[in-house]
This record gives structure tokens, C-alpha cells and sequence, in this order.
């Protein structure tokens, strides 16, 4: 088990009944302010950064308990092609297992503005890293700016929506890529027309604000041509947009499972939660009419 927090390092938990590690820059991390974490292979790879002053990609090998910085904005030596370039923040990875890669999504900053389009730099793409040959590639370019002056994170979002494909979500665009050929195949970014058919389907009314429209924010999956939401709690149909929204679940509050909305192994239940519940979903058998929900005749939820 792990755990990752500005300013605090990352925290080891061993299932085993070991001692809790933690690692830090006393032990050689460049910077305790951790975004990112994800193993593959067996080392833990690390996306930390300074505010905004400057971005790291480190590994750590629990074998030989060696830390390796793999970029550094700060770097003036170009070991990688983001070393010496602007700041950048790390918005995720997702470990590729079957083509032995680490892919990520990468942003940098800017500060907001109603009349220039924030360029696309180096480091706001889609890139992949493979251990085996200590190679970068810039997968696909994406305007993905991180406002660091406004609360913008928590809009932003990476991580896989199904087994091949994964979803990136910034403030203004968001974008589904095929691991399978490392293609996008759907975008919507407002500050550029891009040739896709399923650019009118990204955008959604915002409730009570006619006219009004906004992106739904992560996490999200796959599944039967269907694309499932955190926020709002609901699935738009690939083929045509088509919207429909889930039942609220039997809480007190506002449930937003922005902690968690994973499609489990067997294709039938959903892993749901927020920072104050956890839920296992099940979704209805027939995937023409599949729904979550609490309560509802044809859906089932069990808490946990």
C-alpha cells in the first residue's frame, strides 16, 4: 500500500507486517511534493514537482533501495528530453504491463487568460517511458495548463478507462488515446477545432445555467460503448452522445466518486467512492439499458 502527499514524501505500507518506509529527500527524492505514483515491473516510479518551480520523474527499486531521477526540469544536462525545459506537473500514470511501459500525462504552467490560447508545450502531452532502453517518447501533444493560481487540479484528471485506452481530462479539453496504436481517438478542446465526430459529444449542459456547458470530470470507464462519469454520476453513449443519469445513492450528502469509479474484472460491478464512503455498484445484465443506482428495482448496491 502506498501513499503520496505535497511536502510529505511517499509512505510504504508492507502488507506483510514489515516497518512503514518512507522516502523523502533525505533519502534522495528530489522534491517532497508527490503527485504521481505507479509501479511497473516491479519499481515504483515518481511524479513530484515544486509548485510550479520545477518538475521530477524519479524510480525507485525497492531491490537495491536505489533512487534514480529520471527527468528534471532542472536538469541542465539533457539525459531526457524534459531535462532543462519548463516546469511541468505530473497529472498521472498508468503502467502499461503489456507493452512494458510507463505512460503519463504531463502539463505545465500558465496563467489564465480569456484571449491567448495557452501554447502547447514539450511537456503538456501524452508521453511514454520504457525501462528496458530509458526512452521518452511524446506520444501525442494535448493543451493540458495547469492554473496554478486557481483551483483548477481537481478538474484535471489521467488514468486508464478500460484496459487499452486511456482518458485525460484538463481544464478545457479532454481526450481518449489508444494504448493499442497510440492514436487519440476522440478530443475536445476549446481552444482549438479538432476534425472529430465525437467533439459535440463532450460538452454538457450545466444544471440551472441555460446555456451553459462544461466537461464531466474523472474518474472514468469503458465499457459496452458506453463512457462513465464521476461527475455528473452518469454514461454517455459513444455512437451518439446519448446521456443517462444514475440513480443517487441512499447517502446524506452529495455523493461525487471522485475518489474512485473502476470497472471491476468481471465486467459487472463498479468500484465507487468518495473521501467518505466506498461502494460496490452492480450494473444492470442487459448492456443496452446497464445502470447503477440505489435503490431503483433493476440495480443493486452493496456497501462496504
Amino acid at each position: 500500500m502506498l501513499f503520496r502527499s505535497r511536502g510529505l514524501g511517499v509512505y510504504f505500507f508492507p502488507t506483510n507486517g514489515e516497518p512503514v518506509l518512507h522516502l523523502s529527500t533525505a533519502d534522495g527524492l528530489p522534491s517532497d511534493d508527490i503527485y504521481a505514483l505507479a509501479f511497473l515491473d516491479g519499481v515504483l516510479y515518481i511524479g513530484a514537482g515544486d509548485n510550479g518551480h520545477a518538475g521530477y520523474l524519479s524510480s525507485y527499486d525497492p531491490r537495491n533501495k536505489k533512487i534514480t531521477v529520471l527527468a528534471s526540469s532542472r536538469r541542465s544536462e539533457h539525459v531526457s528530453p524534459l531535462d532543462d525545459q519548463r516546469p511541468f506537473f505530473t497529472l498521472g500514470f498508468v503502467t502499461d504491463s503489456t507493452r512494458h511501459r510507463l505512460i503519463m500525462a504531463l502539463s505545465s504552467r500558465t496563467e489564465p487568460s480569456r484571449t491567448n490560447s495557452p501554447a502547447i508545450t514539450e511537456s503538456r502531452s501524452i508521453w511514454s517511458y520504457s525501462p528496458a532502453t530509458g526512452e521518452f517518447k511524446r506520444l501525442a501533444p494535448l493543451r493540458t495548463p495547469t492554473y496554478y493560481n486557481v483551483a483548477s487540479r481537481n478538474m484535471m484528471w489521467f488514468g486508464l478507462a478500460d484496459t487499452n485506452t486511456v482518458a485525460v481530462k484538463g481544464l478545457n479539453m479532454m481526450a481518449l488515446f489508444d494504448l493499442r496504436d497510440d492514436r487519440l481517438i476522440s478530443v475536445y478542446d476549446s481552444w482549438e477545432a479538432r476534425t472529430n465526430t465525437a467533439i459535440k459529444f463532450w460538452l454538457r449542459p450545466v444544471p440551472g445555467h441555460p446555456g451553459s456547458r462544461d466537461l464531466a470530470d474523472g474518474p472514468f470507464f469503458l465499457r459496452n460503448g458506453w463512457f462513465y462519469s464521476a461527475r455528473p454520476f452518469e454514461r454517455m453513449a459513444m455512437a451518439d452522445g446519448r446521456r443517462e443519469e444514475f440513480l443517487p445513492l441512499r447517502t446524506d450528502y452529495p455523493f461525487n466518486p471522485r475518489e474512485s469509479l473502476q470497472l471491476l474484472n468481471d465486467g459487472k460491478h463498479v468500484l465507487a467512492a468518495d473521501q467518505i464512503s466506498l461502494w460496490l455498484l452492480e450494473l444492470k445484465p442487459d448492456p443496452a439499458h446497464a445502470s447503477v443506482g440505489g435503490g431503483d428495482d433493476n440495480s443493486t448496491v452493496t456497501g462496504k
